[in-house]
């Protein structure tokens, strides 16, 4: 039989289970430091390089900038992006597909983008957004995101401070960062953000990022790419760019001589040719007749020299030239009216016989 530990040797053995325990908990902070050392909060100080700056700098030189947007004001499409300055998946479409779509479409001046911020994720989240506006009231919104993107930290670490913001501004040539500091809780600041809230709330948009894509001046459409690289956007680009850019029929020379015909063949009334009877054209919807009254029309010119004749030499009028095919129907009348006349010739010779 083995004899029973001596308390020596109970002592011995808890020593050792205190010091594994104290190896572990070393480990693990260990493991967070280096967790937090690998976030790149710890390596931004203002006035010291920023990783990524040049390839951001590069990226939107001589493009200009308005605000929140990037691109020639006039270019015929616009993308829209809502984006989370702490969300991974943004980070991964500004290095996989923004580079591709700032060169092939923004630079040439056929696309334009705007930036929606948004805060989903917590309070880091909307200190950086308050910032990026600030930074964007000075033109330089798409920069400063762009350096954010490279450098993000630990989701709501709390690495969004005034020295991590103030290091990614103090990179960005043209940017005054003090003022851009002081800018961030201004009514101007609020109001974009309140916004790009308000229009992710209509377009019921849940998750970042987010785009609407659409015609320069249309409504913006929701687009869901496959994926956050650039051939995922392109396809849809070009098909917006061929409609925006093709050339408009109805104002072609050949389209707008045709119109100017057009006005010219209704703008002359035309005169009918003699002989030919033409009505005149309706200036209007045409009026019904009053019940129980007739239509009375003035009488044509070959019908007053008619009247004068008969009621000057009596007989039947000769025809006139381009006159027949109107006589034909009213030779009742005519003898009615002529026999008529005659009775009028008689009395007025009845007269003047007896005056003699």
């Amino acid at each position: 039989m083995s004899a029973a530990p001596g308390p020596d040797a109970r002592a011995r053995a808890r020593l050792y289970q205190l010091a594994a325990a104290l190896v572990t908990a070393g480990l693990i902070v260990a493991v967070l430091l280096a967790v937090f050392s690998s976030s790149g909060s710890p390596r931004l100080v203002p006035g010291r390089p920023v990783p990524g700056a040049a390839k951001t700098l590069a990226l939107f030189a001589g493009i200009p900038q308005q605000g929140l947007v990037l691109g020639q004001p006039r270019a015929p499409v616009t993308l829209v992006e809502f984006g989370d300055l702490q969300c991974p998946a943004c980070a991964t479409f500004a290095r996989k597909a923004l580079p591709a779509i700032v060169s092939d479409y923004v630079r040439p001046g056929r696309v334009k983008l705007l930036f929606r911020p948004l805060a989903f994720i917590g309070p880091d989240s909307r200190r950086a957004a308050q910032m990026a506006v600030a930074v964007g009231e000075q033109n330089r919104l798409w920069q400063f995101a762009d350096l954010m993107y490279r450098n993000q930290g630990l989701e709501n670490s709390s690495y969004v401070s005034d020295t991590y913001l103030r290091a990614l501004a103090t990179a960005i040539p043209g940017v005054n960062v003090s003022r851009a500091l002081a800018a961030r809780g201004s009514a101007g600041v609020q109001a974009q953000l309140a916004e790009a809230k308000a229009v992710a709330a209509r377009q019921r948009l849940r998750e970042t990022p987010s785009f609407l894509l659409s015609r320069s001046g249309a409504p913006g459409q929701a687009f869901s790419p496959q994926s956050f690289d650039s051939a995922s956007f392109s396809g849809r680009l070009q098909k917006l760019l061929a409609a925006a850019e093709a050339p408009d029929p109805a104002g072609s020379p050949a389209a707008q001589l045709h119109g100017l015909d057009d006005q010219e063949d209704h703008g002359h009334e035309q005169v009918p040719a003699q002989g030919e009877h033409r009505d005149l054209p309706a200036r209007g919807p045409p009026r019904p007749p009053e019940q129980g009254k007739r239509r009375h029309r003035p009488l044509l010119a070959w019908e007053l020299r008619l009247l004068r004749w008969a009621l000057g030499r009596g007989g039947p009028a000769p025809p006139q030239r381009g006159e027949s095919e109107h006589r034909e129907p009213h030779r009742e009348q005519r003898a009615s009216d002529q026999r008529h006349l005659g009775d009028i010739d008689a009395g007025e010779h009845g007269r003047r016989h007896e005056d003699q």
